[in-house]
């Protein structure tokens, strides 16, 4: 859409004003000029891109998995939260889409699930207002926000097939630095106690091995996706198989039990749901035979298990899954002993540290337990 001569017009004031706040703000301080200039570049960049939705959406979404292994640089910090790159390429999403909204007046996909969802977890937010709340929220907001867009981007088969291929070659970075950590050559950034001795977990260098199966619940089903096409080479087949025989290899080293399963349970619905039955029951066979050779590692993944399956140990015991069956003992039980305002608006910031603190859980950050964190605070509506 060619920009309307109203439109320049505000970006010029606009900008006119921001160089002379600039300007002024240079007799205070060298720091403050400093401060304005990369603000005005960010606002400037930021019209830009809303002026170039498609290309934005497109860098968005492909640059995000190299984005997310920048999670150890720290900038400053704003109401008790570390501003890294993640951040502030989380904030300027939202912005480039509501200046897209409100300069290009481009119809966003509205949903109206969608919008009471966000409509309800702000009303829940705003009823126990804090640092910690409102950071959740924007979290929330950012993930959500690319709905009402991406389909005005990606909207045809041709350009979703291209962004697929640039997908899984992004997500081949973290795959192979996955195995980079399993040599020695980098570092683990997670450990845990697995058969009473420290393992390390790959996790392409993400903080935390579940950054990594997130994309690859992704990358996996696009690989079979294209697969299924005719019209690609031998070369790229040999490509996306290979991508695929990493990933799963590389999800084994992760020791994530909820994303072994998870993906294993995707490619087989693939197979199902394409009515290619011989290859669901192949792959149900030598599910099988991988368990019996590989007995011993799934043994000591999913001891657990098997323990309350047997009736050893209880759901809310302490010994289940590291202590989570408590967790989610202690919060479900507190959550739906209240009455019906809670369940819904949840019962606020104060209240859930105060419960975390005393039961012995942690603090609310800790990633273990953020599920819960978000049942609490939010409530059913969030």
């Amino acid at each position: 859409m060619i920009l309307q001569s109203t439109d320049r017009s505000v970006i010029l004031i606009i900008s006119g004003l921001s160089l002379v706040t600039v300007l002024l703000a240079s007799f205070l301080s060298p720091v403050i000029v400093l401060m304005g200039i990369g603000l005005v570049l960010g606002f400037l960049l930021t019209l830009h891109l809303a002026f170039s939705l498609n290309l934005f959406v497109w860098l968005f979404l492909l640059t995000r998995p190299l984005i997310d292994l920048t999670w150890r640089w720290h900038f400053f910090t704003v109401l008790e939260e570390d501003i890294d790159m993640q951040t502030l390429f989380g904030l300027m999403g939202i912005a480039v889409i509501c200046f897209a909204y409100l300069f290009r007046r481009i119809k966003l996909v509205l949903d109206l699930k969608i919008m009471l969802f966000l409509v309800f977890a702000s009303f829940s937010v705003i009823l126990t207002p804090s640092s910690f709340a409102f950071n959740e929220l924007m979290r929330l907001y950012v993930g959500v926000a690319f709905f009402f867009v991406t389909g005005l981007c990606i909207n045809k088969e041709s350009s979703f097939d291209r962004f697929v291929w640039w997908f899984i070659l992004v997500i081949s970075i973290p795959v192979i630095l996955s195995f980079l950590q399993k040599a020695g050559i980098l570092p683990f950034e997670y450990w845990d106690w697995i058969d009473g001795r420290s393992v390390g977990r790959v996790s392409g260098t993400y903080q935390h091995p579940l950054n990594l199966v997130y994309f690859l619940v992704f990358a996996i089903p696009f690989s079979f996706y294209l697969l299924s096409k005719r019209s690609i080479t031998l070369y790229a087949r040999l490509f996306l198989w290979f991508f695929i025989g990493l990933s799963c290899t590389a999800l084994l080293f992760t020791f994530h039990r909820a994303g072994i399963v998870a993906i294993g349970l995707e490619i087989w619905l693939w197979m199902i749901f394409t009515k290619q039955y011989g290859k669901a029951m192949l792959l149900t066979i030598a599910a099988v035979l991988i368990i019996f050779a590989l007995l011993d590692y799934f043994q000591k993944l999913y001891d657990n298990l098997a323990l309350v399956f047997s009736g050893s140990i209880a759901l809310s015991s302490g010994e289940f899954l590291r202590g989570r069956g408590m967790n989610w003992y202690l919060f479900t039980s507190s959550l739906f002993s209240s009455d019906p305002w809670f369940w819904f608006f949840g019962k606020g910031d104060r209240w859930l540290k105060d419960m975390c603190l005393t039961s012995g859980i942690g603090h609310p950050t800790n990633r273990t337990t953020i599920s819960y964190v978000f049942c609490m605070l939010m409530g059913l509506s969030g």
